[in-house]
């Protein structure tokens, strides 16, 4: 039989096909071992997508929390109830606020009363509480705004004596 005449592909004499095993080009395998685990990692790490912004919604705030913060950094100065009448509260050059009263000049929403409550009030009125946590700002904040949106208890009126009066004169 004649290597250079062609033959078919049924015939058991015919000369096996020369094999070339992709001369040149070995180092492909071993590269795409490597970069694809690395590419993989670098796409679940590090390409999130759009950062969803934090909301008041996502907070949910931990009541206990926030009365432990208030007891151990605000009561006292503040009081225990928030009234301004801490221990403290006697040596200070103007006197801590009643947190009870609501209606606050410059702290108009949580996000301000919180701005207030990480950079303090300016002549030693009121300590800076950007050493604790965003979650402890975040649940002090809290705990300390609910104390002035609680709802109103009216004064008891003083029970006078009727007798006491004198009729109007006519």
């Amino acid at each position: 039989m004649n290597p250079l005449q062609p033959t078919s592909n049924d015939d058991p004499n015919r000369p096996a096909p020369e094999r070339r095993h992709l001369k040149g080009l070995g180092w492909i395998l071993p590269l795409l071992a490597l970069t694809l685990p690395l590419l993989a990692f670098y796409c679940t790490n590090f390409i999130k997508g759009p950062v969803k912004p934090a909301s008041s919604e996502d907070f949910v705030a931990d009541p206990i929390r926030g009365a432990l913060l208030f007891t151990m950094h605000c009561a006292r100065c503040h009081g225990e109830t928030g009234k301004g009448d801490g221990v403290m509260a006697k040596g200070q050059p103007k006197p801590p606020r009643d947190l009870t009263i609501g209606g606050w000049t410059l702290a108009t929403n949580p996000l301000k009363f919180k701005e207030i409550l990480v950079s303090g009030i300016d002549g030693g009125l009121m300590p800076s509480f950007k050493l604790l946590s965003n979650r402890d700002q975040d649940n002090l904040v809290d705990f300390t705004w609910k104390m002035g949106m609680e709802p109103k208890k009216p004064k008891p009126e003083s029970k006078r004596d009727d007798s006491s009066r004198t009729p109007p004169q006519k």
